[in-house]
């Protein structure tokens, strides 16, 4: 996640090269701003309030507007280090988010339902949800010598919200969500010739993800018509996913031809916990659970209530693989005239052949 004020333009590939691999639809680029020789700052703020915000149309009469509120903010600063051969551009923004939760469990009987099932009155109803992040964003660029330009960039995010599920759940079944991805890259740009270019990209970035719960151990119960409740079936999951992005382009301009060829490399490790750890009991009624936790007869079968069915997840608890991607492309750019129409003699036509060939292998699977 990167601030949009850290981004100075968005480019739309609807047609894209062999040089843009490893999917067939568009691209969108996103184009990070740099500093200057001269001195800027920016400082901005978006609020909203329940206040300020329109009553929702299909909101009942009697029912009280849900709270809401929403600031947002930041700040950039960018200039010159040395001038004319060092810049650097810095942005940091925050977001502050409270919105409610809202559980549906028992439907317009939750409150007898939530009685019958034991069930505090806080783990129904509506509770806060809170959204909590900001994002970090610093460039530099060096010109080295008259032939080399280096480009480096650190980007941080930093995410951390509250139980955020709604729906037929308790607030002990509402996983929270913390993500805290980084990535560092650097790019070197090499003018070999007023023909010849290479450009030079490293990136190495990783991902941790965690959905931590207030039952982390328990087994979750789901009845039929009801809701789920009791605990989480995942637990506290989690996963990390890191690698490392290795690009190098060369393109050769000769006259009307462009020859450009280049090599990506991107190995990837996952780690990953297993769903589903704390398993799931399934009833088909409320009075089926009742009937099972009070250790009732069953008539027709003459053995006491019970699930219908309990699923869990066996086995390693953790996923761990890497998958490395590797990228060879080479293109050929042909630029032409329409003969005799052109007293400029200005290129009319264009012609591209390109060639990209992708290979995906894995490895280090448990």
């Amino acid at each position: 996640m990167i601030s949009g004020e850290a981004i100075a333009e968005y480019q739309t590939l609807m047609n894209p090269t062999a040089e843009f691999g490893r999917s067939t639809g568009p691209f969108l680029n996103a184009i990070s701003r740099s500093g200057t020789n001269d001195w800027h700052a920016w400082v901005y703020m978006f609020a909203k309030q329940k206040e300020l915000s329109a009553r929702p149309y299909l909101l009942a009469p009697t029912t009280v507007m849900p709270g809401f509120s929403r600031y947002n903010y930041g700040a950039t600063v960018a200039g010159p280090v040395i001038r004319d051969k060092v810049s650097f551009f810095l942005s940091y923004e925050r977001w502050v988010q409270d919105s409610p939760a809202i559980s549906t469990l028992g439907g317009s009987r939750q409150a007898p339902i939530a009685q019958e099932l034991g069930l505090a009155p806080g783990k129904v109803g509506t509770w806060e949800n809170s959204f909590r992040a900001h994002t970090v964003t610093v460039k530099g660029d060096i010109v080295l010598n008259d032939r080399n330009r280096l480009a480096l960039r650190y980007n941080m995010y930093n995410d951390h919200e509250s139980g955020s599920h709604s729906g037929a759940v308790t607030r002990h079944e509402a996983p929270g969500f913390d993500d805290e991805p980084q990535s560092g890259t650097g790019q070197l740009v090499t003018v070999s010739s007023p023909t010849l270019l290479n450009q030079f990209r490293f990136l190495y970035a990783f991902r941790p993800v965690q959905q931590p719960t207030l039952s982390p151990k328990s087994p979750a119960v789901n009845i039929s018509g009801v809701g789920n409740f009791n605990g989480n079936a995942d637990g506290d999951y989690w996963c990390l996913e890191s690698g490392e992005q290795m690009v190098d382009n060369l393109t050769w301009d000769k006259g009307r031809h462009t020859i450009k060829g280049g090599v990506e490399i991107l190995p990837v490790n996952f780690q990953d916990t297993t769903a589903n750890l704390n398993g799931t009991s399934s009833f088909t009624s409320l009075q089926q659970y009742l009937n099972t936790v009070q250790g009732v007869t069953n008539p027709a079968t003459g053995k006491p209530y019970s699930y219908i069915q309990f699923t869990q997840a066996t086995g390693s608890q953790i996923y761990d693989a890497t998958v490395i991607s590797e990228g060879y492309f080479v293109q050929a750019d042909a630029r032409g005239r329409v003969c005799g129409l052109d007293a400029t003699d200005q290129p009319h036509g264009y012609v591209a052949k390109p060639y990209r060939h992708d290979h995906r292998g894995e490895c280090g699977e448990a």
